[in-house]
């Protein structure tokens, strides 16, 4: 409640003091509160189980460190057991990112409805977000296209941190061969094909995992860990 302001005193300006207290920590419950649904919101874009895909196993996790952010990882499952896979991070951070991400998201699985080549996909997202996001903000992008028939994974990387591909001969880095999405319009997008054996594990993530520092904030996690 508020407290009356009776006198134009000592007594007087407390009031209003606390008063105007009063309404700061108002608004910043009502902050807090638009924050959780936000952050309840964007929770609800990720996918909430793994497709089920004969002899493999997807598994996929996020956690933001502020209430809502920019990373964002998909699956779609296509009609004909083939699978989209996605893991992108928007430069920033809090609501502007999320926003962003949440147009990523929508706009990723209508192009997945279509089964656009991922070439043409990530094209049409990259001239779409140079128009949509303000000078200096980018998406970077990994975006493989499951074939399980054919134990194979067509990708593109758009400037987004090497995913690691585990097998028999060691760790391989799957490179970016392009710029992030959103910097420059009429980008050639480089699509790879790698084919996948028995015990095969690929790790794709953001710069969140490497960038991670110890309790005391001096040292980050890195890639070699």
């Amino acid at each position: 409640g508020r407290v009356p302001v009776l006198l134009d005193d000592e007594f007087g300006e407390l009031a209003r003091g606390l008063n105007t207290a009063m309404l700061g920590l108002q608004e910043r419950e009502d902050l807090k509160d638009s924050l959780a649904i936000a952050a309840e919101i964007q929770q609800g874009l990720l996918p909430k189980h793994a497709p089920v895909i004969p002899y493999y196993k997807l598994e996929g996790f996020q956690q933001t460190c502020y209430s809502v952010g920019g990373d964002y990882f998909d699956y779609i499952e296509l009609e004909d057991g083939r699978v989209w896979l996605m893991v992108a991070d928007v430069s920033g951070k809090g609501y502007p990112a999320a926003l962003t991400m949440a147009n990523l998201q929508a706009m990723l699985r209508g192009l997945a409805a279509v089964d656009w080549p991922i070439e043409v996909a990530a094209n049409y997202l990259n001239e779409t977000l140079c128009d949509s996001m303000a000078a200096g903000r980018f998406v970077t992008l990994f975006m493989g296209k499951l074939q399980p028939e054919t134990h194979s994974l067509v990708w593109m990387n758009a400037g987004h941190v090497p995913p690691l591909l585990a097998n028999a001969e060691g760790i391989r880095p799957l490179e970016a061969s392009s710029p992030p999405l959103g910097l420059m319009k009429g980008i050639t997008y480089e699509v790879v094909r790698t084919e996948l054996e028995p015990g095969d594990t690929l790790l794709a993530y953001t710069d969140g995992v490497t960038e991670t520092s110890s309790r005391l904030g001096k040292e980050m996690f890195g890639e070699a860990r």
